[in-house]
């Protein structure tokens, strides 16, 4: 009976542990390119992301609109007022579902490739989206996931044409695209 006992713990005591892993902002990056007037674009980034992955692999990852950083102050406060109206919706959510058992099984340095289907909550508005990522097993406390592809948002999916038709206007553009590449890098360490 002991030794049935001790084989059970060892063969438990092999499995990786599943725990919570929580985004490191500070080493990841969320960001986009928008283009206006066909020949201009700009660059931006959002510097603060919460969240993470639970044991049960279930992904929350909240990414602050006022966090924006685009080089241009003016821009960055317009874009945070009358865009994206952070005093209301403070911020961008993605849900989605990992399998993290073969994510901690992963040797590190070594990667996988995935489709995540996950859910995009912006502008109090939802999105499915299919994302194409790479995970990369970076050591045995961490991971990273990156956007193999680009994810292509329409702002008309999250009612934010007419505001920025009006930011615009109010700034002597002629046009804004509606849609805009995002890419992340995001760094997730085993808390």
């Amino acid at each position: 009976m002991h030794k049935l006992l001790f084989l059970l713990v060892g063969l438990f005591a092999m499995q990786p542990a599943l725990a919570d892993w929580q985004v490191d902002a500070e080493s990841s990056r969320v960001s986009f390119v928008a283009s206006k007037d066909a020949d201009q674009h700009v660059i931006g980034r959002f510097y603060g992301l919460l969240g993470g992955v639970d044991k049960a692999g279930k992904v929350k990852l909240k990414v602050e609109l006022d966090s924006l950083r685009t080089g241009v102050l003016l821009q960055d406060q317009r874009l945070d007022k009358e865009l994206f109206e952070t005093r209301k919706f403070a911020f961008a959510e993605v849900r989605g579902q990992l399998d993290l058992l073969r994510i901690t099984k992963l040797a590190p340095g070594a990667q996988m490739q995935l489709q995540l289907p996950v859910t995009l909550s912006l502008h109090g508005m939802q999105k499915a989206l299919n994302l194409e990522l790479q995970i990369t097993r970076l050591d045995q406390h961490r991971f990273q996931v990156v956007t193999f592809t680009p994810v292509v948002l329409n702002a008309a999916d999250f009612g934010l044409s007419p505001a920025l038709d009006k930011l615009a206007k109010s700034v002597g553009l002629h046009s804004v695209s509606l849609i805009v590449p995002v890419s992340a890098v995001l760094i997730f360490s085993e808390y």
